[in-house]
């Protein structure tokens, strides 16, 4: 390979690989800490006008126990994003573990946030 074709030092290709992959994990972490923001919105935006027997969606405990459960999970998901952008930040390369912690949860929560927001 041309030396104006590296990318990076000569035998450091997987190492910039990581790096790049690592950077890229935050991506999807953030894009599913916004859905999950989105759908907590719209599910606030509905508890709150839409009437059931006589009473607003949003006085039924069960209705209040979902919304709490997304909103903790949210939280929790904006923490770990915060987490890693700080370490991002300060120029810090080992964050794999953070990463892949922080794209499996928040995907996770991102699904069962979305699913209960459209019951």
């Amino acid at each position: 390979i041309p030396k104006e074709n590296l990318l990076g030092k000569e035998g450091e290709g997987f190492k910039l690989a990581v790096n790049i992959l690592n950077n890229g994990r935050f991506a999807v972490p953030s894009m599913c800490t916004g859905a999950m923001s989105y759908c907590i919105r719209k599910t606030i935006d509905h508890v709150t006008t839409r009437e059931q027997f006589g009473n607003k969606l949003e006085e039924y405990g069960n209705v209040q126990e979902k919304l709490a459960n997304m909103i903790a999970k949210h939280y929790a998901c904006e923490s770990i994003l915060y987490m890693l952008a700080s370490k991002m930040d300060k120029g810090i390369k080992d964050f794999q573990l953070e990463a892949a912690i922080a794209k499996v949860f928040t995907s996770e929560s991102a699904w069962d946030t979305c699913d209960e927001a459209i019951q």
